[in-house]
């Protein structure tokens, strides 16, 4: 990734005019107008203004969340001039919902459901040009362990998703 420098400059000059005559327009053929300036000048200044592309300086990673979980996605660019942050969701612009919070370079996303999985698309945008970045995530149910309780008797029991398997 490039970064960009560019300028611009204004020039400085000026210009002494005296006694300069002209034809009237509206006066007739015989009518002159005299125009005197003393002394005229234009002054120009000089600005140097340099631009910097948009560049990520922090990113979050593609990451896995619960049903019901919350998730945090951060976009951070810096770039001159300071570059307008944009999201959408699997190339769709996204909007702040009452589950869903878009705050310029953060989204929080509250109560993830399976539809929240997808590409998460955040891009810098200003005069100097446009940088994007993708995360990924994926909503997942919670999956839930079976562990093996050993009783003092020798026997074994399964539990797990509120059931009691007794194998002997």
């Amino acid at each position: 990734m490039a970064t960009t420098f560019g300028f611009y400059i204004w020039g400085a000059h000026w210009r002494h005019l005296k006694n300069i005559t002209e034809p009237s327009m509206c006066g007739g053929d015989a009518a002159l107008r005299q125009i005197t300036l003393t002394t005229c000048f234009i002054i120009f200044y000089c600005n140097v203004v340099f631009i910097v592309a948009p560049r990520p300086v922090h990113v979050s990673e593609n990451m896995v969340s619960a049903i019901g979980g919350t998730v945090h996605l951060e976009c951070q660019f810096r770039g001159v001039p300071t570059p307008s942050i944009n999201w959408a969701k699997d190339s769709y612009t996204l909007w702040s919902t009452e589950r869903v919070h878009v705050h310029g370079e953060t989204v929080v996303i509250d109560g993830t459901v399976a539809n929240d999985a997808g590409l998460y698309q955040c891009w810098a945008d200003s005069d100097a040009g446009i940088e994007y970045a993708v995360i990924r995530l994926d909503v997942e149910r919670l999956l839930t362990t079976v562990l093996p309780i050993v009783r003092p008797s020798g026997q074994l029991s399964y539990r797990g998703s509120h059931r009691v398997c007794r194998l002997i």
